[in-house]
This record gives structure tokens, sequence and C-alpha cells, in this order.
């Protein structure tokens, strides 16, 4: 039942996501949980259904997140454009399509290459009808890209409030005089990938757009049948991933890179270092999955070491031309960032009943706890990855000061990895040695 505990998680994530764009509401919350217990689940439960069975809940995930895309609009900041949503409207027509015509036990070869165009071409009509969204992420990100082009240190600058001070989102004394008093606040492998975005098409945001299309490119690769090509399209069709998109959150990267190590452990073992290395220095959070290392090597220590020195490659030399501004905006920034009570956290849903959240180290025991169940439970086998990560990054954001669509998205797309790479069909190869 692991594959379809995983494909449960996803779906209920979606959802969530699709009632409040990321934010507190009762039934996301509740769905939330139901993710949560799915996860659980997924660690306990034996037995499987068979590739059918799979087969139809999968199909039947698509069929519902398909509709809900045609509940709501893709983003909050859509401008006007020639032909109004009709354009959009059947560009997701023919993603559901495709999407669904992967749950033929013999797809057409033409399928997943279609979809995955599909959704490219729909995610490019939003960046193309929201070329401005009103969100910091998007202001600090471009800002960052021209500072930089300019021959500046993007850790060495600070960028307008584009809020205008109406909202308390960022520690005290860090907003002075109309600007937030920190420069760029994710590590240079973070900043490089929109970067290219940046020089090749104008707006980073197409790389966000790239890395949701490849991670679901990376699933359908990892498990080539019908249960990877209906987990790609899950990830597809989650009905908030072109809100994703439109605001411009950079968590694709990472799950982007962890779909890749994920394919990597089970196909090409060789660059599985490097891939490691990328993920673990894409964004901050990546290293909390160090511990899960052990699914995918047995004996982990030379691939950790290699991993951790390409991480650092990529990492150093502009960390290193002021250290104490790239601390400052990567390290202490994050620390200092308020509690958000509109949080999708139940650390927020706690706020709204009694006045007080959880404490700041609840994030880390529940991490803990989840690192402990998957490691106690799970087998040590490369198609166990991705689930543990899930499980993990789920429990640690439910209870997080800050937890909203980005953060979700991530661990929903690899409920849906994990989906696919569990499912009866699954080779999972064992653990080769270091």
């Amino acid at each position: 039942m692991k594959s379809a505990f995983f494909a449960l998680a996803a779906v209920a994530l979606g959802i969530a996501l699709q009632l409040g764009d990321g934010g507190l509401t009762p039934g996301a919350l509740g769905l939330l949980t139901a993710a949560l217990i799915a996860l659980v689940a997924s660690t306990q439960v034996g037995g499987e259904l068979d590739e059918r069975g799979i087969a139809v809940l999968l199909a039947a995930g698509c069929a519902v997140e398909g509709l809900l895309l045609f509940t709501r609009p893709p983003g909050i900041y859509l401008e006007p454009r020639p032909g109004g949503p009709y354009p959009y409207w059947a560009g997701l027509a023919l993603l559901l399509a495709f999407a669904l015509l992967g749950a033929r036990q013999e797809a057409p070869r033409w399928q997943l290459p279609l979809l995955l165009a599909v959704h490219f071409a729909l995610g490019a009509w939003v960046l193309w009808s929201s070329p401005a969204p009103l969100i910091d992420v998007f202001t600090f990100q471009r800002d960052a890209m021209v500072h930089a082009l300019q021959g500046h240190n993007p850790y060495a600058m600070t960028f307008e409030d584009p809020y205008g001070g109406r909202f308390p989102f960022y520690g005290e004394g860090l907003l002075r005089d109309g600007r937030v008093q920190v420069g760029y606040p994710y590590p240079p492998l973070c900043f490089a990938l929109g970067l290219v975005a940046h020089l090749l098409a104008g707006d980073y945001r197409w790389a966000v757009l790239l890395s949701i299309t490849l991670s679901a490119a990376c699933i359908a690769w990892a498990q080539p049948d019908r249960a990877g090509r209906l987990a790609a399209a899950l990830l597809l069709l989650s009905p908030r991933g072109f809100f994703v998109v439109e605001q411009g959150w950079t968590d694709p990267y990472v799950l982007l890179l962890a779909c890749a190590v994920a394919l990597c452990a089970v196909r090409f073992r060789r660059a599985l270092p490097w891939m490691l290395g990328a993920f673990l220095a894409v964004k901050q959070y990546a290293v909390l999955a160090l511990p899960l290392v052990v699914f995918i090597e047995r004996r982990p220590w030379r691939l950790l070491r290699n991993a951790l020195l390409f991480a650092a490659a990529l990492t150093l030399p502009l960390a290193l031309l002021d250290l104490r501004a790239f601390l400052d905006d990567v390290v202490l920034f994050q620390i200092r960032q308020p509690f958000r009570p509109d949080a999708l956290s139940y650390s927020a849903a706690l706020f709204s009943k009694t006045g007080r959240a959880l404490p700041s180290w609840a994030p880390l025991a529940t991490l803990a706890a989840g690192i402990w169940l998957a490691l106690r439970s799970m087998p040590r086998a490369p198609a166990s990855l991705a689930g543990a990560m899930a499980l993990c990054y789920c429990a640690f954001f439910s209870v997080g000061k800050q937890a909203f669509c980005n953060y979700y998205f991530f661990v929903l797309g690899l409920a849906a990895c994990a989906a696919a790479l569990t499912a009866p069909s699954a080779r999972s190869p064992g653990i080769a040695p270091s």
C-alpha cells in the first residue's frame, strides 16, 4: 500500500493548497493532516495494490486535480491578454487528456513528451500574463540579478519592500526607510539557476517553470511504466502548480534536484555524488535530508564526502566575497523571520485558538521523529528515499513558523515521486556499496 498512500498524500496536499493558496484554512489544515497520516501509514502498512490498482488510483488523482485546475485562475496577478483565458482552458484540457492517456498499459511514445510540452506551454502563458507579481520573492530575485549584472555582490544589497510596510513580514529592525536590510537570502546555486533564465529569457521564473516540468520528466524516467507516467502527471496537474510559477518561489529547484537524486540512485549511480551535492547546495533546508542518504548508500561516507565537497565548491566562491553579508542573508535572516499566523501549520492553528504558538524547537523535534520513523520502518533502497523525504519535510513544515504553498508543493512532488518508485512494477535496485 506504500505507493497508494504516497499518491493520496500528494493529492491531499494539492487540494489543500487549492483551498487557500497555501494559507491557513480549516479545510486545508484537515487535508494537511490527512496527508501526514497517509505518509506515516506508508511506513507502517504492508501489502500493496496490484499494478492495475495503483494505475487506477493515480489516474483518479489526476482526474480530480485536472478538474480542480478549471475552478480557479492559475495566478492572482494575471493581466488581460488577447484571447482572454480561453487559450489557457484549452491547454488544460489537452494537459488532462495527455495525462489520462498515460493510464493505458502501453501508451504511445509521444504521450509523455507532449504532456511535458503542454505543461511548459501553459506555464509560459502564465508568465506572459503575469509579468510582475506583487511578492517580495520576485522583487529580491529580480533586483539581485540586476545588481549582480552591474558588477555588485547580491549578498551586499538591500531591496525595496513591495508591500510598502503594510505587512509585518520581516524581523524586527529589518525594514528601514522602505527597504529591507538584507541581500539575496538563498545560496549561490539558487541564484545561479535563476540568473541563467534571467539572461536567456529576461525572467528568472522560466527556471522555476522548467524545474517543475523536468521534475516530472525525472519521475517518469526513473520509473518508465504507466505508474511513472501517471505519477509525473500527478505532479504536473497539481492545482496550484502554476500559482507557484507565477509567484516565483524557488522551491521547484529543490524538487528537481531531489527527483534527479532519486533518478541517479536508480539509474545513474556515477552521477549521484554530484547531483546530491547540488541538491544540498540549492536551498538551506536541503541539508536536513542528510541522514536519509543511507537509503541510497549503505556505507555513505564516501558519497557524502564527495557530495559535500561539490556543494562547497558551488557555494564558497560567491559566499567568500563577503562572508559576513552571506551569513547575515542566508542564515541569520531566516532565523530572524517572524512567526506567521497565516501559515498552513499546526503552530498557526494553535495560535489562532490560544494566542500561543508552538515552541521554536518543535520543527526540529518533528523532523527528528520523522527521520527516526523512516529509518526504523522503511527498507534501505533507493525507492524509499523520496518517500522518507516527503514524510520528514512534511512533518518539519507542518509545525514551522512559516509554511506556505511553496514548501508543500515541494512535499507533494516528493510524494508523487515516491508513488512511482514504490509502485508494484517498480524495479528497486539494491544499494551499491561505497
